[in-house]
């Protein structure tokens, strides 16, 4: 029998009821209130509910209920599982539970152990209890601690803002609310204008028998939190020290203080502040006059009742127009409004852009008069870039001339082909001036520029250094034509300026290919990099000539002049020049010198591993390869070649009684994490036994020591109520000499270790006669009968089949429980946590025709390394749960139309398999077949064999729990373990198939 799940929204609601029901029961019972004044009821069930928890909290004190169990389900609210897991244990250990509660609890432990915090239903009881209870606290008198709203209102209007905002509330509405600037909060709690007249007044009274220091004032003004504050400091400052240095530098800053402030209410529609705040600027004599008329401009539009516009509203508007006109006029009202935002040259720019275009098309189609009006606004206005401002002029005075403007095509196609590289230049900037922005005139340039270059060189190769110098000199003062055109450029004005004949980055590389030796021709390209360092032929020149140092470097290898090969390596890897291709390849080649080690890529050493006469020449060449080409797939690959010669040779030694030696072998690929797990988790297995002088054998037998001795395991899972179908009708309560049989390991363990062979490899048929066929089915021919009690040795199995000796010949007889059996139930106690040492080419073979599971000895492989688990015990449980990778939950399940697989039956209780399975599949992910393989692997790790608190990685452990007798139990069946050992027999047949050693843990109760 399993301990019961509960999945669905009733069966929680059910757990509410019973749980608050016993909650409830232990409060009544423990009250000196009578249950009549109680303010609990019954239902139809005799079930406890609380009406009214307000009420019934008054009846419970912090002794009457049991905290341990409330903190338990507070520590798994806060998701603190571990410790949460520890206080239900110690409950139930320490309480006399009834069954309902009890259940709910190992409910409750059962959703800590998988990571899943309570249902909402706890989390609404243990609110309202603390809110029942919070109340009892919050009813104590404390009269000093209480204020009234009308004393917090008050507080809250004495409080400043600490908001920064650019808009200010209407002081007009509310004398008593904060303004802001961008860069200043007005935190004044009484009327703006009462304020300014109190400032005043406190300052003449103040300050007329003692005039503050000048730095004092200063400090003052600096340090106002105000921007009326600082006004009035500033004011002082003047009064009092009209020539101190500081003046200009304190009315900049209050001029922009006030203005921000004033503007934010002008943008409010504020227009009584803002006007205020402004006629205070106009007055002022130290304001600029700049500011001033921007004033003026913002009076103009109050006398209009009209808003200040934002600034992001016009730099918006400017840049979104959907006409050039309408740009123009957002970015001119900007201009007007914020002459000094940083964003105002952007706007006009983007302004004047469209607005020249628009001039140009028109000048295209000969509308002379629109053309020049537009180019006029342009003209007119001086932020704009004296590079559009130069398009401007040529293009107003071609309309001014009646000429019409020339098309972009038209220009191109002129300027690259032109007679003459001058007359192309020209054409190109004139295109490039009269169209700043076009794509096509900044490629005409540079075709122009290439030509003007080579005019150049070729002055420069007669020797005529002045003209060359007058066509360099054009390029070098022309900014818009490419960066790297222009470096190339410099290289040759150096050698016409010092009347040094032409030499190309193209010559360089010529003389570098054609020298007589390796070193000529890298000195010459270095040279060559001097004078042409973003040259490509240049590149070229020192490539060619590292690879002639890198051959010298590899005959010196060859020939063991090691020193001299590092010296050549390092020549061509300290070059910046060099592709990084080059430089790793250098890098191994300087390690193989510096080892002394032959020069060889990871191809060549794979294949002399392969190759070599012994294991250990293979071994060595395989670990000093991946030292040179670390994670290298052949060399990984040779190495793996080279661990089972490895493997082979320490077995040799075992079997003849050579421990130690064996032991350094196994110890070899033990400590090496290169070679696969599979390999790794075999010798480790061969490694214990060498290790303890003991023979090979095809399994280990350890003990676990635990602390109950075996009587109280006894007494603790006979409180646990436990089942059995021994006693026919059905599951009834197991005795307590039954339970004993079950629970000793001794009862099922031979008397000689080494019977264990025996029994795994023996079967005895059960049946009255049993056919004997040719094959691992029924399809094959049947040959004849074996009877009840013969008894076979089990050569090997297939498919539920057994193949076995029949009158001298190899044949196959069914596994059916119901037909034979194996004496297999020390399988109780075979570790399934670890690796077992199957490789993925044998997992493989065997999964061959097991439907979607085929070729997934990868996946299988991955799950066991990655959850702890052994491969082929997953392997077993998917094949059995999914009918050899046929069953509808295997081949995929759609759910919310998405299709979802479920190898190992989680989930799929029998009620509804196929749609529970297929749900818990969609709630967890496994979308595909690998999904649920190293999902469906991580769910049985954590549940049981690698769970953090239990590690239950037997079947003897899942049922009883020798760590934890009673708690956390697969199932209440005392046969459980016993019955289930039939799923392993997959494992052992393989174990058996491919030499692998079974490992058992035998408890050992104190």
């Amino acid at each position: 029998m399993r301990v019961r799940k509960v999945d669905d929204m009733q069966s929680k609601k059910l757990i509410k009821s019973i749980f608050l029901s016993s909650i409830a029961s232990m409060i009544l019972f423990n009250s000196d209130v009578n249950a009549e004044d109680s303010t609990l009821t019954s239902d139809n069930n005799d079930n406890f509910e609380i009406n009214d928890f307000s009420q019934i909290s008054s009846l419970v004190s912090e002794k009457q209920l049991d905290w341990k169990l409330l903190g338990a389900i507070k520590e798994h609210q806060n998701e603190e599982y571990i410790s949460a897991l520890k206080l239900y244990n110690e409950y139930i250990d320490l309480n006399d539970l009834t069954v309902e509660l009890k259940d709910e609890v190992l409910y409750l432990i059962e959703l800590a152990e998988t990571n899943q915090t309570p249902p909402v239903e706890f989390d609404i009881f243990l609110k309202e209890f603390n809110e029942g209870k919070q109340k009892e606290d919050d009813n104590v008198d404390d009269i000093s601690k209480q204020r009234t709203s009308d004393e917090l209102e008050l507080e809250s209007e004495k409080q400043p803002s600490e908001e920064i905002k650019e808009d200010m509330p209407d002081i007009n509405k509310d004398d008593k609310s904060n303004s802001t600037t961008k860069d200043v909060i007005e935190d004044e709690s009484e009327n703006e204008k009462n304020q300014q007249d109190k400032e005043t007044t406190n300052s003449v009274s103040a300050r007329s028998t003692a005039v503050l220091s000048a730095d004092s004032m200063y400090s003052d003004f600096i340090n106002a939190s105000t921007a009326t504050k600082a006004w009035n400091a500033a004011q002082e400052f003047k009064n009092n020290y009209p020539n101190d240095s500081r003046l200009k530098e304190v009315f900049i800053k209050i001029e922009k203080r006030i203005l921000d402030l004033a503007q934010s209410y002008h943008r409010k529609g504020n227009y009584n502040s803002a006007l205020t705040l402004y006629k205070q600027l106009k007055n002022e004599s130290m304001i600029s006059g700049e500011t001033k008329n921007l004033i003026e401009e913002y009076l103009n539009l109050i006398n209009k009742s009209k808003k200040l516009p934002y600034l992001s509203t016009l730099y918006s508007d400017t840049i979104n127009a959907s006409t050039a006109s309408e740009a123009w006029g957002s970015a001119m009202n900007f201009k007007k409004y914020y002459p000094n935002d940083e964003l105002l040259i952007q706007a006009i720019e983007d302004a004047a852009k469209r607005i020249l275009n628009l001039g140009q098309s028109y000048h295209r189609k000969g509308e002379l008069v629109k053309a020049k009006e537009l180019y006029d606004k342009i003209l007119d206005e001086p932020l704009v870039n004296s590079i559009l401002n130069k398009s401007v002029e040529l293009s107003f005075l071609q309309a001014k001339n009646g000429q019409k403007l020339s098309y972009v095509t038209t220009l191109f196609n002129d300027t690259i082909n032109a007679k003459t590289a001058s007359r192309a230049w020209d054409l190109a900037l004139y295109f490039l001036n009269l169209y700043p922005t076009e794509n096509k005139a900044f490629k005409a340039l540079e075709i122009s520029a290439n030509r003007i270059f080579s005019l150049g060189q070729s002055y420069h190769r007669k020797g005529d250094f002045n003209k060359a110098l007058h066509y360099y000199n054009l390029l070098i003062n022309e900014s818009r034509i490419s960066d790297s055109l222009e470096q190339s450029v410099k290289q040759y004005v150096e050698q016409a300026d010092g009347k040094i004949d032409l030499v190309t980055d193209n010559d360089y590389k010529n003389k570098s290919i054609k020298a007589k030796t390796a070193s000529k021709a890298w000195e010459i390209a270095l040279e060559g990099k001097a004078n042409f360092p973003n040259s490509e032929l240049i590149l070229d020149a020192v490539i060619s000539a590292a690879d002639r140092l890198i051959a010298l470097g590899k005959n010196a290898h060859s020939s063991k002049e090691y020193d001299k090969a590092i010296s050549y390596y390092e020549m061509v890897l300290n070059e910046s020049l060099v592709p990084f291709s080059y430089k790793s390849v250098l890098e191994v080649y300087i390690m193989q010198a510096k080892s002394q080690f032959p020069n060889m890529n990871s191809e060549k050493i794979y294949k002399k591993s392969l190759s070599a006469n012994t294991a250990s020449e293979a071994w060595n060449l395989s670990i000093k390869g991946l030292e040179f080409y670390p994670n290298n797939s052949l060399l990984l690959d040779s190495l793996e070649q080279a661990g089972l010669r490895v493997f082979s040779l320490g077995k040799s030694n075992h079997r003849k009684g050579n421990f130690d030696i064996a032991t350094t072998y196994y110890n070899m690929i033990v400590g090496n994490p290169s070679l696969p797990s599979y390999l790794i988790a075999r010798a480790s297995s061969y490694l214990y036994l060498s290790n303890n002088n003991m023979f090979l054998t095809s399994y280990v037998i350890k003990g676990t020591q635990y602390k109950s001795s075996f009587s109280e395991a006894l007494s603790k899972q006979m409180n646990n109520n436990p089942q059995t179908d021994l006693n026919g009708n059905g599951f009834s309560k197991a005795t307590t000499e039954q339970t004993k049989y079950y629970l000793n390991p001794e009862n099922f363990l031979p008397e000689n270790s080494n019977d264990i062979d025996v029994m795994l490899s023996t079967l005895k048929v059960i049946t009255k006669t049993l056919n004997v066929r040719t094959g691992p089915s029924t399809n094959y021919t049947n040959i004849g009968q074996v009877e009840k009690n013969q008894s076979f040795q089990i050569l090997s199995s297939q498919n539920g089949w057994f193949e076995i000796n029949f009158n001298g010949r190899n044949a196959w007889i069914s596994g059916s429980q119901n037909y034979v059996k194996v004496d297999n139930d020390v399988l109780q106690f075979l570790k399934l946590s670890g690796s077992s040492g199957i490789s993925v080419n044998d997992m493989n073979k065997e999964l061959a025709s097991a439907g979607i599971l085929k070729n997934m000895g990868s996946v299988f492989s991955k799950a066991s390394q990655t959850y702890n688990i052994n491969e082929i015990y997953l392997i077993s449980h998917a094949l059995l749960e999914t009918g050899y990778g046929t069953s509808e939950l295997a081949t995929g399940v759609k759910v919310n139309g998405v299709t979802v697989y479920n190898m190992f039956g989680i989930g799929a209780y029998d009620s509804n398999a196929v749609k529970l399975g297929a749900q818990r599949a969609y709630e967890l992910g496994w979308t595909t077949p690998e999904k649920a393989i190293l999902g469906g692997a991580k769910w049985i790790s954590n549940q049981y064999i690698n769970n953090s608190i239990y590690l239950q990685d037997t079947l003897y452990k899942m049922r009883w729990n020798p760590s934890m007798p009673s708690i956390h139990q697969y199932a209440t069946d005392i046969g459980w373990a016993v019955k289930q050992t039939n799923s392993l027999d997959l494992l052992v047949r393989l174990s058996q198939k491919y030499d692998l050693v079974l490992n058992f843990d035998v408890p050992i109760y104190k």
